[in-house]
């Protein structure tokens, strides 16, 4: 089992081109696992108790709460970054492909 991405792909003329293709592929599931990675902690900080109060030094009790979706935003725009460059990656080993096989003719 060979976790290389096009694996399957050859070339003669165009390494760079499959090469960059295999990285950027790589690169795109990184910033995929990375992307869910956000969300997920996002979830759980939000899901967790509030934080304790906290004094300002007036007196006054100022609640401090961690309820943001930056880092859900953060997540969903890796993911969506992840798949444009998986869509760019998959269309450069299609271009590898297709000049292999004209190559052969």
């Amino acid at each position: 089992m060979n976790l290389l991405p096009y694996s399957k792909i050859e070339t003669r003329n165009l390494r760079i081109l499959l090469y960059s293709a295999r990285f950027i592929a790589l690169a795109a599931a990184a910033v995929f696992v990375l992307g869910v990675a956000l969300i997920v902690f996002n979830i759980v900080m939000n899901l967790s108790a509030p934080l304790p109060l906290e004094d300002d030094g007036s007196g006054l009790r100022v609640v401090v709460t961690h309820e943001s979706y930056g880092m859900a935003f953060g997540g969903v725009v890796a993911i969506l970054i992840s798949v444009l460059a998986f869509v760019f990656s998959g269309f450069c080993a299609a271009v590898v492909s297709w000049e292999h096989k004209l190559s052969l003719k």
